[in-house]
C-alpha cells in the first residue's frame, strides 16, 4: 500500500469541501424551483413546486366555457407540463453544478481513495451519502486530520 502525504490529502479534501459547497448550493437552488404549465390556449395555468406538487392553479374565466371534461383534461395537461418543467429545470441545474469532472467523483475513483485507511474510506462514504454535504465534509475532514500522523 502506498502512503500519501498530508499536502496531497489536504488538496483532495479541499476539493471535497468545494464539491460539498456546490452540492449544498444545488440543494438550495432546487428547493426554489417552480415549474409552470399551460393548457387550453393559456387559459389554464398551473405552477408546481420542486417536488412536482401543484401549488397554484389559475383558470381564466373564458376557460369556464369549456365542457367539464375538457377543463379537467386542460388542468391535467397543465399540471403535467408544470411537473415536467420542474424536472427539466432540476436536470439543467444538476448539469450546471455537477459536471463530469466533479472532484468528489475523481477522488472516489483515484489511487488515493484506494489507498486510504478503512476509517478514511468510511468518512468519504459518509460525505457522499450525507444529507448536508458541507457538514459531512467538515466532520470527515476533522476526523481524518485527527488520525493522520504529521
Amino acid at each position: 500500500m502506498t502512503r500519501f502525504g498530508m499536502p496531497e490529502l489536504d488538496r483532495h479534501l479541499e476539493h471535497l469541501m468545494q464539491a460539498a459547497t456546490k452540492m449544498r448550493d444545488m440543494q438550495e437552488r432546487i428547493a426554489e424551483i417552480r415549474g409552470v404549465g399551460e393548457a387550453a390556449d393559456g387559459r389554464v395555468r398551473v405552477e408546481a413546486d420542486n417536488s412536482g406538487r401543484v401549488c397554484d392553479v389559475q383558470i381564466d374565466p373564458r376557460a369556464m366555457r369549456l365542457a367539464s371534461q375538457d377543463l379537467a383534461e386542460a388542468i391535467t395537461a397543465a399540471s403535467q407540463q408544470a411537473a415536467d418543467d420542474v424536472s427539466a429545470q432540476t436536470q439543467e441545474l444538476m448539469n450546471e453544478l455537477m459536471p463530469a469532472d466533479l472532484p468528489m467523483a475523481d477522488l472516489l475513483k483515484s489511487d488515493l481513495a484506494a489507498n486510504l485507511p478503512e476509517d478514511a474510506a468510511q468518512a468519504l462514504n459518509t460525505v457522499a451519502t450525507g444529507s448536508d454535504p458541507a457538514e459531512s465534509v467538515a466532520a470527515a475532514l476533522a476526523q481524518l486530520r485527527s488520525r493522520m500522523p504529521r
